[in-house]
């Protein structure tokens, strides 16, 4: 939560990812954690290249209540955040897709894909 205070994007972005594996990890779900690594990668990739605007204090606030249930060992309450927490912030993560999809088709930024297929 520190590196969202100072505003480092980058360690922010570390954070963020190595608490959700943690909370996989947590889990003891060997089958879980092996598809959230398949995925973290592909994370990290999107959030560097993506244009989403941080608000620091708003990913704080989206954690530090599931942070608050697993330490107090409330699995009801934790699910409830995660759940809710993936309905919201999922939708905005979908919004993002959709941004950087038109902006690529209006040639303003290219996706991975859009740059492999013109290559061909």
């Amino acid at each position: 939560m520190q590196s969202a205070s100072r505003k480092n994007r980058r360690q922010c972005v570390e954070n963020d990812l190595a608490l959700h594996k943690t909370i996989f990890e947590l889990t003891d779900n060997a089958q879980l954690v092996f598809l959230y690594e398949q995925i973290e990668q592909r994370i990290r990739l999107f959030v560097a290249f993506s244009d989403m605007d941080s608000d620091f204090e708003e990913l704080v606030s989206w954690h530090r209540p599931l942070i608050e249930s697993i330490a107090a060992g409330d699995a009801t309450a934790a699910e409830k955040v995660a759940r809710e927490n993936a309905a919201n912030n999922g939708m905005g993560l979908v919004s993002q897709l959709k941004r950087s999809n038109t902006a690529g088709a209006t040639g303003t930024k290219a996706s991975p894909d859009q740059k492999a297929k013109s290559t061909r």
